[in-house]
């Protein structure tokens, strides 16, 4: 890939730690976290839609490989936004059940979406032009993030960028019910 992004994702996990380090409360830390991502996604968004793709391979990897590193973190500190909004508290019966809702998530997802999870997970490149070129989004009708722009989407990109949310967010939660229920 000729687009650095690697410094900008580089700055991206700085920001993240510092933002871990020095705010004070949940509330704060995931705010400032999703600031971090938006301005680094922002910054590499810029950068893509300047200088462009100079192949197809370039462009699947962007939207494969990528833009869901960027994108998949902002998802992921929107779901911890929301679930810091409105989780109850830490020793009702309520708080379990809220909990195995928010863990069930990624389930749903891949039932959901289960060839392409099947597909996304053995690692496969063959559908890889369909799901990953920019050419193959007119009439799509697929998921869409909801807070990343609509210039550089594939038909695709989005649902590897919840995955990877879902993911971590699952990590998440398992931590968080393990030290906090």
């Amino acid at each position: 890939m000729c687009i650095a992004w690697e410094p900008i994702y580089k700055e991206l996990q700085a920001k993240i730690e510092a933002c871990q380090k020095n705010c004070v409360g949940e509330q704060l830390k995931i705010e400032c976290c999703f600031q971090a991502c938006y301005d680094k996604w922002n910054e590499l968004q810029l950068l893509v839609c300047q200088r462009g793709f100079t192949s197809a391979e370039e462009e699947i990897e962007f939207f494969k490989t990528i833009k869901p590193k960027f994108t998949g973190s902002l998802e992921y500190y929107t779901l911890r936004y929301q679930a810091e909004l409105f989780k109850p508290a830490e020793d009702t019966a309520s708080a379990v059940d809220f909990w195995a809702h928010e863990h069930a998530r990624l389930r749903r997802f891949i039932e959901t979406n289960q060839d392409f999870y099947t597909y996304y997970k053995e690692g496969r490149a063959d559908l890889d032009s369909l799901y990953f070129l920019r050419i193959n989004t007119t009439g799509a009708t697929g998921p869409r993030p909801q807070v990343f722009g609509d210039q550089l989407i594939s038909l695709c990109d989005g649902l590897v960028s919840t995955l990877q949310a879902l993911e971590k967010y699952t990590v998440f939660i398992k931590k968080f019910v393990k030290e906090k229920l």
